[in-house]
Formats: structure tokens, sequence, C-alpha cells
């Protein structure tokens, strides 16, 4: 018995980024076949294609004002950025390093551990 099967459908998910058996569990068609037909038809040079990522234009209302306005707000950014860090690695410094609340009861193998009083 033939299915009704719209293979436009069916390559539309396969661009997408579906799997055959993804595919396969929506249409009701083996996955198998679903894979040959990709191959047979080139459908993973299309889904590779449609992956790639869309240049932009670049956008016509930057004047060259408006860059210098964009670079100097960078590196204030970066600047601000910068000294956020380093405050927060100062602090993180200045602490005593916190055990995970075990610690080696000192007697016999290594194995054994006692909880923290």
């Amino acid at each position: 018995m033939a299915l009704n099967v719209d293979w436009n459908y069916i390559q539309a998910l396969f661009i997408q980024g579906f799997g055959p058996k993804q595919i396969s569990e929506k249409t009701g068609v083996n996955p198998g076949t679903i894979r040959s037909r990709a191959v047979r038809l080139k459908w993973y040079d299309l889904r590779a294609k449609a992956q790639l990522p869309v240049p932009q234009p670049f956008p016509k209302s930057l004047n060259p004002a408006g860059s210098k306005a964009l670079a100097l707000e960078s590196q204030r950014t970066q600047s601000r950025l910068s000294r956020v860090i380093a405050n927060q690695v100062t602090a993180l410094e200045s602490h005593e390093p916190v055990t995970a609340g075990r610690q080696w009861s000192g007697v016999g193998e290594p194995r054994r551990w006692r909880l923290n009083p």
C-alpha cells in the first residue's frame, strides 16, 4: 500500500534541521527512505547552504561622527567592565577558600571521611 507522502514538506523539515528519525515520527515515512532520498536529491547540501549566516548590509545611517561616538561608548564600556571584574577578583581573592564540608580524618585510608562539626 503506497503512502500519500508530501515530499516537499519532508524536504522542508529536513532543511530546517530535523533528522530522518524525527521526520519519520511526524510523517510515518521510514527514516531509511528519508535518508536515501536526502542523499539522492542532495538535501544535505541544501541544508548546509540554508544554515550559512546571511551577511547583513552595513547600515548607511552610521556617519563618521556616529562611528566615533560608537567607538567612544565601546571604550567606556570596556573600561567599566574591566574595573568591575578587577573589583570582583580582588574581593574573591580576599576570602578564605571554602571546603566542601568534608575533610580527611587522618586515620586509616584516605577514603574515610568525616563531616566537619
